[in-house]
C-alpha cells in the first residue's frame, strides 16, 4: 500500500460476501458470538480446512469441501453462509468476524495490502483518519490472532485426539451394554464384515 492513499467506505453491496469464502476465524470471533448468544446460528458453518499454505484454519463455510488448489472454485462454496442473498445483507453484520471488519485491507506481518482491488467501496468517498487508523489496527490484530490460531490448531488437535477416542470408546461401551444379546451379535457381525 506504499505511496497510495487508501480509502474505503463499505457499500454493503455484498460483493465480498459472495466471493471471498471461506472466511477465516479467530478466537475473538467465537468469544464474541458466545457472549452475544448467536453462536448456535453459526455452529453449522464452522469448518476446518487445510489452506494452500498447509495450515489448518477454522472458517465459516457452507460445505466441508476445500476450495484451495482447485482449478475452478464453486461460487456457491465461496459465498459466506451468513449472507442473505435475497436481501443482500449480512445476517450477523453487528457481530461479523474480525477478518470481515478489516476487509479489503490485510496486514501480512510487514505491510498492508489490498486483497480485493475490485471492491466497490475502495476509493469511494473520503475515509476519516480515525476510521483508517482503526482499520489498520484491526488488520494488524487479525494477522496476529490468525497466526496464533494457525500455530495452536495442530497442537490442540493432537492433544484432543486421545480425549475424543476415549469418549468414543466410552459411548460405544454404553451403547453395547444397552443392546440385547441379539442386537449385540448383529452389531459384532457387521463390524467383522466392515473390517474384512
Amino acid at each position: 500500500m506504499a505511496n497510495k492513499k487508501f480509502s474505503f467506505v463499505c457499500k454493503k453491496c455484498g460483493q465480498c460476501c459472495l466471493e471471498r469464502g471461506p472466511i477465516p476465524l479467530v478466537i475473538e470471533d467465537l468469544v464474541m458470538w458466545a457472549k452475544n448468544d448467536v453462536i448456535e446460528n453459526i455452529f453449522p458453518y464452522l469448518k476446518f480446512i487445510k489452506t494452500d499454505m498447509g495450515t489448518i484454519d477454522l472458517v465459516l463455510a457452507k460445505t466441508d469441501s476445500n476450495p484451495f488448489g482447485e482449478e475452478e472454485k464453486n461460487e456457491e462454496e465461496l459465498c459466506c453462509p451468513l449472507f442473505n442473498e435475497e436481501k443482500k445483507e449480512c445476517t450477523i453484520y453487528n457481530y461479523r468476524p474480525l477478518s470481515c471488519r478489516t476487509y479489503p485491507l490485510e496486514y501480512n506481518g510487514e505491510n498492508f495490502q489490498i486483497v480485493d482491488s475490485e471492491d466497490p467501496g475502495l476509493n469511494n468517498g473520503e475515509m476519516k483518519k480515525e476510521d483508517l487508523k482503526k482499520m489498520k489496527l484491526l488488520a494488524k490484530k487479525m494477522n496476529k490472532e490468525l497466526t496464533k490460531m494457525r500455530i495452536s490448531m495442530p497442537i490442540i488437535s493432537q492433544a484432543m485426539q486421545p480425549f475424543i477416542i476415549k469418549e468414543m470408546v466410552e459411548a460405544q461401551k454404553k451403547m453395547m451394554e444397552q443392546m440385547s444379546p441379539e442386537e449385540r451379535k448383529k452389531f459384532e457381525d457387521q463390524m467383522k464384515k466392515d473390517i474384512n
